[in-house]
């Protein structure tokens, strides 16, 4: 069982069960097809996956033996082994079968991406009036609302935590998955939106598409009411969000240092650089690009916010 993520990432399942290749199509998204070179990550489902002589790094979550890094549950139970030397080559991932996720698999994904020139921005992603628009910044900071703001009047969804942009700055898509959304948001005015709202939390994977991104807005909460919108040299942004980028990424990397911790011989060097190499690869991405930043109250209001952006959108 092989995925394509659009011919950037094969992804190959041994032994999935039905039940496992659901919760991996829920992880990455429609794209189950033939992939166009050797997977860069196999997932190998077992039944069991134990480690009677796994020593302790942190107790409960990570553990080894000689030669293997396992990562456990929070409880006792291994739940994946994985060789963090491996990623962005050809990775091996030994998954207990039956889980709810694969442990670290998006991360890994979007490091081995990193060698086919594509970075993985914390952003959303949609299409409007046929201009490709990206809406980042930090977590909780209107990522999420713009894309809905913006699907309310029909705009083409393209992807909605995290969004891969390629280095020359001519192609981005995201992971697909369902619209997450805060009760507020259901409340916003309007006599259609919570229906609306509703329609597009479950927007199914396969109206992703890609698209070429001509416009980055950075959104940025403030306790003022009022919107304000300023025109932002784009490397601004390209420096906040390699920031954001390392937050979203500090999980991956605790887990990283502990197999370090574990194996002191072994490293990654695609890791290890993965910092510098994002930031270059998203200052190409960003480069000639228009860019915004847009100060906004939180909670946000999603018609206030798309009469606020959409002026700067269309232009």
């Amino acid at each position: 069982m092989d995925y394509n993520v659009h011919d950037v990432v094969g992804v190959r399942l041994l032994n999935p069960s039905p039940l496992d290749v659901a919760m991996v199509t829920k992880q990455l998204g429609p794209f189950r097809g033939d992939l166009v070179k050797e997977p860069d990550v196999t997932v190998d489902f077992v039944e069991t996956l134990s480690a009677d002589t796994t020593r302790n790094v942190e107790v409960n979550e990570t553990g080894f033996t000689d030669k293997d890094f396992f990562i456990f549950d929070g409880k006792q139970r291994v739940t994946a082994k994985v060789a963090f030397d491996q990623v962005g080559q050809r990775c091996m991932i030994v998954s207990q079968t039956g889980m709810e996720r694969i442990p670290l698999l998006i991360p890994i994904l979007h490091l081995t991406a990193l060698k086919s020139d594509y970075v993985a921005l914390n952003a959303s992603a949609f299409v409007h009036q046929d201009r490709g628009i990206v809406a980042t910044g930090w977590s909780k900071g209107g990522k999420i609302e713009a894309l809905l703001a913006f699907g309310l009047r029909g705009a083409p969804y393209v992807g909605d935590h995290w969004t891969l942009l390629s280095g020359d700055g001519e192609k981005m898509f995201g992971l697909p998955g369902n619209v997450g959304l805060w009760e507020w948001s259901l409340e916003s005015p309007g006599k259609r939106e919570p229906g609306q709202l509703r329609d597009l939390a479950l927007i199914p994977s396969n109206k992703s598409k890609t698209a070429r991104p001509l416009k980055f807005f950075l959104l940025i909460t403030r306790k003022e009411p009022e919107f304000l919108i300023q025109p932002t040299d784009p490397f601004e942004i390209a420096e906040r969000m390699i920031s954001a980028t390392e937050y979203e990424q500090w999980p991956f990397m605790q887990k990283y240092l502990a197999f370090k911790f574990a194996f002191p011989g072994r490293r990654n060097q695609l890791i290890e650089e993965a910092r510098a190499l994002q930031y270059q690869i998203l200052r190409r991405a960003l480069a000639g690009k228009e860019a915004y930043t847009v100060w906004h109250p939180y909670p946000v209001v999603l018609p206030r916010l798309y009469e606020a952006m959409s002026p700067f959108a269309e232009a």
